[in-house]
């Protein structure tokens, strides 16, 4: 393990990048090694998500800063120490574990759904809370009243209900869905089947595919007849490489004849997208994606940039409001009395309930005054309130729209939300 700069950030690194992001945060002194908290940080630096896990990680490590500038938990400064899922699951679960060993007694991550289930399992066997700011999938009930799995994602139902919505609202009436078989995109394209058809309109075809394995040329041809028989719509739930390829081969395929109105999913809100497509596939499609409040992502945008040089992306938000829940509730539970690990998840429910003193995303001063007060109080962070349900999921879950214009993605003013 490399041990890396910060007193004032309080940061232990276990990857080589996470170093260059601690410099970039101005970590320059030597790490506490006196008594302090420790958190785990978990995401994927190698494989296709790698491009995004150092963003997503200056999320973590800024709420770490605000936290240890209000005075750290429960007077205690704060570590951050981080792991490599390498996108892959088994590795992902002894990572899990090492950041156990390593101290850590909450951990935010792994990323998406796709193998978060066994970092979750493996946490529960320490007693370790896992944080997953970016997990939607909810069909297989994986968190429970006593072993809560906390996701800060609104759910793949609110996702696919909403999307839904927005064909509807488009004048779309016949769509067809190429739908991914992971268990996020797999319960997002259900979603949106049975809120399509019969409600606004037909679903006239629901391709499941494995990414791994997916016949471009026949698939595409599939989706030419189906445009030809008059669906005017595509919904893609797919990654975006996937996504890419097949937009290009149905509109060499089609030539001439006017595209499909394209319907998009929250992955496919990326330049890989576009990158990898012809120019101009995409131009006019529509996506949603989970919201980001609009009155607090400008004041982020710039502590962001100065702390780090960077640009936050969408998701970066929901992973600085994922730990600073963590945060809050580690500083509860302490002030309360209780232990560590132990009473961060009922720490965590306090937190994330309706009532009391009404934190921002940056008001940690007054959440320790409250804390030590034992006062009620309630988190809403950038991406909202953040309310959840007694298994963990989002109670809540608000999504945003987006589209492509003249090959690049831009914002949509209108928003749907859960009915």
């Amino acid at each position: 393990m490399k041990r890396m700069a910060g007193a004032r950030c309080g940061i232990r690194v276990l990857c080589p990048a996470c170093a260059l992001v601690a410099l970039a945060l101005g970590c320059t002194s030597a790490a506490s090694s006196g008594p302090h908290v420790t958190l785990g940080v978990l995401l994927p630096y190698t494989g296709e998500a790698s491009a995004l896990s150092a963003n997503l990680e200056k999320g973590s490590l800024l709420a770490v800063e605000e936290m240890n500038r209000a005075g750290g938990v429960n007077g205690l400064p704060v570590e951050i120490v981080f792991g490599n899922t390498f996108s892959d699951s088994e590795r992902a679960v002894d990572e899990a574990r090492e950041l156990v060993a390593r101290g850590a007694v909450a951990v935010i991550g792994p990323g998406g759904d796709e193998g978060a289930e066994p970092v979750f399992h493996a946490l529960q066997e320490s007693g370790v809370p896992l944080l997953s700011p970016l997990a939607s999938a909810e069909g297989r009930a994986l968190g429970t009243d006593s072993a809560p799995w906390f996701r800060m994602s609104p759910t793949t139902t609110v996702l696919g209900q909403n999307l839904a919505k927005v064909v509807n609202a488009e004048g779309v009436r016949r769509v067809a869905a190429v739908v991914a078989d992971d268990v996020y995109h797999a319960e997002l394209g259900a979603a949106f089947a049975a809120q399509f058809s019969p409600r606004y309109g037909t679903v006239e075809l629901l391709e499941t595919v494995n990414e791994q394995a997916v016949h471009f040329e026949a698939l595409s041809a599939t989706l030419a007849a189906q445009l030809d028989a008059g669906v005017e719509g595509v919904m893609l739930a797919l990654q975006p490489r996937v996504a890419a390829r097949l937009a290009t081969e149905l509109q060499v395929r089609r030539g001439s004849r006017p595209p499909p109105r394209w319907f998009l999913t929250p992955r496919l809100k990326t330049d890989l997208l576009l990158i990898n497509a012809s120019p101009g596939v995409f131009d006019g499609a529509v996506g949603i994606a989970p919201e980001v409040f609009r009155d607090a992502r400008a004041e982020f945008e710039q502590r962001f940039e100065e702390e780090s040089g960077d640009k936050p992306f969408d998701p970066t938000f929901y992973v600085y409001d994922s730990t600073a829940v963590a945060l809050l509730a580690m500083d509860r539970a302490l002030a309360g009395g209780d232990t560590l690990p132990e009473g961060i998840p009922a720490a965590i429910r306090q937190v994330a309930s309706f009532g009391g003193v009404l934190l921002n995303w940056d008001d940690f001063t007054q959440a320790r005054v409250t804390n030590r007060a034992r006062g009620e109080l309630q988190f809403s962070g950038l991406t909202g309130p953040v309310l959840l349900n007694t298994d963990g999921s989002r109670q809540i879950g608000t999504t945003s729209l987006w589209g492509v214009r003249d090959e690049a993605i831009v914002e949509r003013e209108a928003s749907q939300r859960r009915q």
